[in-house]
């Protein structure tokens, strides 16, 4: 995949996972805005255009899910989860609030690549009217 100017959003409430999911993303070639909490994610959100954000699952305001916010800005067009393992209920909750995809801790490059599409440009948002 080859250099994209699309800016990436990772944020994870994890230190080392957010570490590590940013550093497999740069690799495709994206660059890459990390937070390790809500407010940093908001933060992020309202002073760069993203359209891609690959958001912890766990990260929370006001008792909703910070990716169900992020689901909803027009500009982010492929919302990446983020969580642990054998928790379908965490993964059902990802998808309900509006992820495309959900990746188990830790992702890896061939993960990130994967949950990207093989095209040299990013995924196009794809829900139901």
């Amino acid at each position: 995949m080859t250099s994209s100017k699309a800016l990436v959003l990772v944020a994870d409430g994890m230190e080392f996972g957010v570490i590590q999911t940013a550093a497999a993303v740069e690799l495709l070639g994206f660059q890459v805005r990390i937070a390790v909490s809500e407010t940093a994610a908001l933060e992020i959100l309202r002073r760069n255009l993203i359209s891609i954000a690959f958001v912890g699952v766990e990260l929370t305001l006001d008792d909703e899910l910070l990716l169900s916010r992020v689901s909803a800005l027009p500009l982010v067009r492929w919302l990446v989860a983020l969580g642990p393992g054998c928790r379908s209920d965490l993964e059902f909750a990802a998808r309900r609030g509006g992820a495309n995809v959900y990746l188990q801790r830790p992702v890896g490059p061939e993960q990130a690549a994967r949950s990207l599409g093989a095209s040299d440009s990013p995924p196009q948002r794809v829900r139901a009217p």
